[in-house]
């Protein structure tokens, strides 16, 4: 019989949400410590609830603990032979390969900015043929770069980032929260003479990740706020951003940084948040 937490933990970490429903309450007692660290969340989907994942890499830490031999070895997947291998070959990257990870980039402009052992990565050119491009960060990569680099949270923003009309020598693809190596990565004496603009949503999250960031290389980060925030935030916000992440917001309350104090106070002042793809609609 499988085991059932191993089947939510190896669903979360494919970026899949778990019904509150289909959780034990034994299960529920053993995840109780990631719900306190904010690894994991309970939010309100429709008329249920579900858990999704916020800190990809800690909850791998804990998978790795109580399961070291692997995710895969305690769940059996139904499904398609298709469907069951891409879900096998994600957990056992997730789990047993955890040195390294990818890095998706894009050039934003026509000059180099990376660069790794004094040889230039020639990202432009990869970018003209292809678009996108990706290079390998583990702990022993020495990447090393300079000008102003965007990290984008969401994919459809990064596809299109250039209809935001926004300068930037690079753009990041950092799917959600950035892993601890890639913040280690960017705080790097390599990485110092790179200003960073942290493209988020406009909600506890974003604002979350946009601090985590900060904290990570301080004096080096922004974050984007067009002018027309709180008029966007008005006409297009969605109340369920600031339900799903009530103890963020909390939080954020406290924080005295100007551009946190700001959203904060039209996420308040509207009970609101703003999902960032609405920067491409205009």
């Amino acid at each position: 019989m499988p085991d059932s937490l191993a089947k939510h933990l190896s669903t979360l970490l494919q970026g899949k949400r778990v019904p509150v429903s289909n959780i034990s309450a034994r299960d529920r007692k053993k995840l109780q410590s990631l719900f306190a660290t904010e690894v994991l969340e309970e939010v309100r989907i429709g008329a249920g609830r579900s858990v999704r994942l916020c800190d990809h890499p800690a909850l791998l830490v804990y998978a790795k603990k109580y399961y070291p031999s692997g995710l895969e070895k305690e769940v059996r997947l139904d499904g398609s032979p298709r469907s069951s291998a891409i879900a096998h070959l994600r957990d056992a990257k997730k789990t047993s390969a955890t040195d390294a990870e990818i890095l998706t980039l894009r050039a934003g402009g026509n000059v180099d900015i990376l660069s790794k052992n004094g040889r230039l990565l020639p990202l432009t050119e990869w970018c003209n043929l292809a678009d996108v491009a990706a290079v390998r960060l583990d702990d022993a990569s020495q990447w090393a770069g300079s000008g102003v680099m965007a990290i984008v949270e969401n994919l459809e923003v990064f596809f299109h980032f250039e209809k935001i009309g926004f300068e930037a020598d690079l753009i990041y693809y950092a799917a959600g929260r950035l892993s601890e190596r890639a913040l280690r990565w960017l705080s790097s004496p390599g990485m110092q003479s790179c200003q960073i603009v942290h493209f988020g949503d406009y909600d506890p999250v974003g604002v979350d990740e946009y601090l985590r960031l900060k904290k990570a290389c301080p004096g080096r980060v922004k974050m984007y706020v067009p002018d027309d925030l709180e008029k966007l935030l008005s006409r297009y916000g969605k109340a369920e951003l600031l339900e799903d992440s009530k103890a963020i917001l909390l939080r954020l309350r406290n924080n005295r940084d100007k551009t946190t104090r700001y959203i904060v106070s039209l996420m308040d002042r509207y009970n609101c948040g703003l999902e960032q793809e609405i920067l491409l609609a205009f």
